[in-house]
């Protein structure tokens, strides 16, 4: 869902991680699912790209 949200706003990897105030690397761990995200990490997703919060904590 996450991927799905950045291609449909034109946002690559960087710049998500930009938004997020987190570390490109830090990004790439938690999208490869080599750490697992932090609630201030799926609230940040939440508020940038507009995925719904249950969603998110459904998939954590």
């Amino acid at each position: 869902m996450v991927e799905m949200q950045m291609f449909e706003m034109k946002l690559k990897q960087r710049d998500l991680a930009q938004k997020l105030n987190i570390s490109d690397s830090k990004l790439s761990l938690i999208m490869n699912g080599k750490q697992k995200p932090g609630v201030d990490f799926l609230k940040a997703v939440h508020a940038q790209l507009h995925i719904d919060a249950n969603f998110l904590l459904e998939h954590a």
